[in-house]
């Protein structure tokens, strides 16, 4: 059985199969899920540099969301599961989340 193909009509199905073959569907929304419990501080867990690199990212990205719709579109395409994460990390996303970022800020009072 494979995670593209119709469930069998007849029998059981092997609870292990199952998993291993859709180990690689969950991975991204698992990663998801999990990264974001790591920001409370009352969860366990291991907080690496790359993951503060990538929060941060994120919040920057989420404050450009509100000025470009094209960084909006994209990161819903992500959250959907229509795009690969590396959809967000491409150069010109990058620069857009950078402008879309510098846009957003407020001006000093």
């Amino acid at each position: 059985m494979t995670a593209n193909a119709d469930p069998p009509a007849r029998g059981e199905v092997d609870p292990l199969a199952f998993f291993q073959d859709i180990a690689g569907v969950i991975e991204v929304p698992w990663q998801f899920s999990a990264g974001a419990d790591l920001g409370y501080p009352e969860v366990e867990g291991v907080r690496t540099p790359e993951w503060e690199q990538s929060g941060m990212y994120m919040a920057r990205l989420h404050t450009a969301a509100a000025v470009d719709g094209e960084v909006t579109a994209t990161f819903m395409r992500v959250a959907g599961l229509v795009d690969p994460p590396t959809a967000l990390m491409t150069p010109e996303m990058q620069e857009r989340v950078e402008r879309g970022f510098e846009q957003a800020q407020p001006l000093p009072a």
